[in-house]
């Protein structure tokens, strides 16, 4: 539960709902390992799939929770969640002024479903 799907990038979460929070776990394709974090500082963006140039989070604080296993959260603040919709995310992750970005081909979607009876 709060993962984020490896194959699609997807993930779900209910209208003003903060928890699970959004996790991810990072894996180099090209040499078959995790991606090691020590010593990166993450941030996580996600705007509206109609206007990425308008962020609903920008720059939000990431948590590594297991640096050498490639493994980060963003935990959802108030207003992240309240408005229904499809939105693109991504984590960007910097060390010694390099920067990456997850997922790295495909956008990831978050949808943000209303709840019954809202």
């Amino acid at each position: 539960m709060g993962k984020v799907n490896p194959l699609t990038f997807t993930f779900h979460i209910k209208q003003d709902d903060l928890y699970p929070p959004i996790r991810i776990k990072i894996y180099n394709v090209c040499d078959s390992v995790y991606v090691d974090l020590t010593g990166y500082v993450g941030t996580f963006y996600m705007a509206p799939i109609s206007d990425k140039s308008t962020p609903k989070v920008n720059a939000g604080t990431v948590s590594i929770t297991d640096a050498e296993n490639g493994e980060a959260e963003y935990i959802w603040q108030i207003g992240d969640t309240d408005t229904p919709g499809q939105y693109y995310y991504e984590f960007r992750f910097t060390k010694d002024s390099k920067t990456f970005t997850v997922p790295v081909i495909s956008p990831g979607i978050i949808y943000i479903e209303t709840k019954i009876g809202v």
